[in-house]
């Protein structure tokens, strides 16, 4: 028994948007194609009536899993058609590609180590990159452990963007235990409401406030709403116009523990504000 081993460099790598298209690329020659759709690296061998094979190939580290599962299929579909008897596997290997931006490797470093960020800011400072960012840890954690995360988390992004890289996060609550809820009652929902739509008109661009609801819980009050911008407006300004409309509403509801906004481009309906309540 013979084991056959060949060493390939797929020679089609492009943007990955475009990886699983270009697994489907037929050139007119079945053999070329086979090729090009090889891995970093092929092994054959032969196992009584069937031969057996597999491939190591790499894949952008930022694609998501069912990315790579679909073009592992792709791969594995194509070679078993066109070879007789094979039992093909296909083994992923990451990869960091000239594109990945310092966003994207800092939100992978994050990734790995299973924490929550957001509010991440890229600096370029004196020719080095500054990190800050929001970081979510259990809120019944101890500053103590919350801290030590923090720092294996900065360490981490230093180890992946350079050792002279400054990164700086700051330490958020998470909530993981599910609140118990319940719909709250109907004055406590017209009280809120009607603040919510007052406050609403108060502020540039933001309007058709519908489907919202009240729930009560033993930390206070929590508030679901959508609302509705002009489409052409960026997202820079929706969000600070829902950011100022949850400002007014903690001002007004002391006990509003958590108000969350969904913001949509106004359809062509007009923008009086339209409360929805659900029962």
């Amino acid at each position: 028994m013979v084991a056959l081993t060949y060493l390939f460099y797929h020679s089609m790598w492009a943007r990955k948007c475009k990886w699983a298209d270009l697994i489907d690329e037929d050139s007119g020659d079945a053999l070329f194609d086979k090729f090009l759709m090889s891995g970093a690296a092929l092994r054959f061998r032969p196992g009584g009536t069937h031969l057996f094979g597999e491939a190591a190939v790499l894949v952008s580290r930022t694609l998501p899993l069912n990315r790579v599962s679909e073009v592992k299929t792709k791969i594995i579909a194509a070679v078993e058609g066109a070879v007789p008897n094979i039992v093909f596997s296909v083994n992923a290997i990451p990869r960091a590609l000239d594109d990945e931006t310092v966003l994207e490797r800092v939100l992978l470093t994050a990734a790995h180590w299973r924490i929550p960020v957001h509010h991440v800011m890229v600096q370029n400072v004196d020719g080095r990159h500054s990190v800050s960012l929001d970081m979510e840890v259990d809120d019944r954690m101890s500053l103590g452990a919350a801290h030590a995360k923090a720092s294996k988390l900065e360490a981490a992004i230093r180890d992946e963007l350079g050792a002279e890289t400054e990164v700086e996060a700051h330490i958020e609550p998470l909530k993981v235990k599910h609140l118990e809820g319940t719909n709250a009652s109907e004055a406590v929902y017209s009280s809120v409401s009607s603040t919510l739509s007052d406050s609403a008109k108060r502020i540039d661009g933001l309007g058709g406030i519908h489907d919202v609801r009240v729930r009560q819980t033993p930390q206070g009050i929590i508030v679901n709403y959508h609302c509705q911008f002009d489409p052409d407006r960026d997202v820079a300004f929706v969000h600070s116009a829902v950011d100022e409309l949850e400002r007014r509403m903690r001002s007004a509801l002391p006990e509003l523990v958590r108000i969350i906004g969904h913001s949509e481009p106004s359809r062509s309906v007009n923008n009086e504000t339209a409360l929805m309540p659900e029962m």
